[in-house]
């Protein structure tokens, strides 16, 4: 945040999703479309907040400046370029609206909803369809990323896998890889020999907590987490790679059984 004249009623907010992404509406066109259309109509902002972060969390520092200037009757305006920068949440962005509208004008410079309750139609509209697109968004990036996994048997990501860890921060080289963690292993290889034997889920369940094992939270094994190791026997063998909750395709890590 900059403050250029704590005076100053007049506040901006300007987000996107993660860092260096643009989404065809980045941080600086955000702040040239707010700056024309404060000087179009006489306005100076003075409090500048921002984000990178998802707009389906209201956890996000920038915002949480916000709401606090707003609160404590620091800001009698908040201007956006599009009110889908304060939330991509239906509930989130009228639960946000509301809470700034009791004291403050929120004001969208590229959208014009009107007063009362065709205005009220609007923003609702446009907040769903703002869901929408975050959805589709999520959809298509897990695609690629189940895709990739197929392409070269790497980890797409999602839920930990028992047995192992994940390489590298996202976007770092090895991204994708996974290795052995060892003392889970231990309790993976127990589990599929105890299964050999012909024990059930439960009693499997008991025998890795009697002899010390515990879940990546540290809890102890149920008999549906023992099923679901005991699923993914492809996967722990390296002949499949897991996407999502699927294994399927060659997989790049190494085996744990076989």
């Amino acid at each position: 945040m900059s403050n250029d004249d704590t005076r100053a009623k007049v506040a901006a907010y300007v987000r996107i999703s993660t860092d260096g992404q643009e989404e065809g509406h980045g941080l600086d066109v955000q702040r040239q479309h707010i700056a024309a259309y404060a000087a179009a109509n006489g306005l100076c902002v003075a409090l500048w907040y921002q984000d990178v972060e998802s707009g389906a969390t209201e956890e996000r520092t920038g915002l949480a400046e916000l709401r606090q200037a707003v609160n404590s009757g620091e800001v009698s305006t908040v201007l956006v370029s599009r009110m889908d920068r304060l939330a991509r949440d239906v509930l989130l962005a009228e639960a946000l609206y509301r809470e700034f509208s009791e004291s403050a004008q929120v004001v969208s410079v590229s959208e014009h909803f009107g007063d009362g309750f065709m205005g009220d139609l609007m923003r609702h509209i446009l907040a769903a369809f703002a869901q929408f697109e975050r959805g589709v968004i999520a959809a298509r990036m897990s695609a690629g990323r189940k895709a990739a996994a197929r392409k070269n048997g790497t980890y797409s990501g999602g839920a930990g896998v028992f047995g192992y860890r994940p390489v590298g921060k996202r976007g770092s080289p090895g991204k994708g890889a996974l290795r052995v963690e060892e003392s889970e292993a231990k309790a993976v290889r127990l589990a599929f020999s105890l299964r050999a034997e012909g024990r059930t889920l439960a009693g499997i369940a008991e025998r890795l907590n009697g002899s010390g094992f515990r879940t990546v939270r540290g809890k102890q094994f149920s008999a549906s987490q023992v099923h679901r190791i005991l699923k993914r026997e492809a996967f722990y063998c390296g002949d499949e790679v897991l996407t999502g909750d699927v294994a399927e395709g060659r997989a790049a890590h190494e085996p744990i059984l076989c």
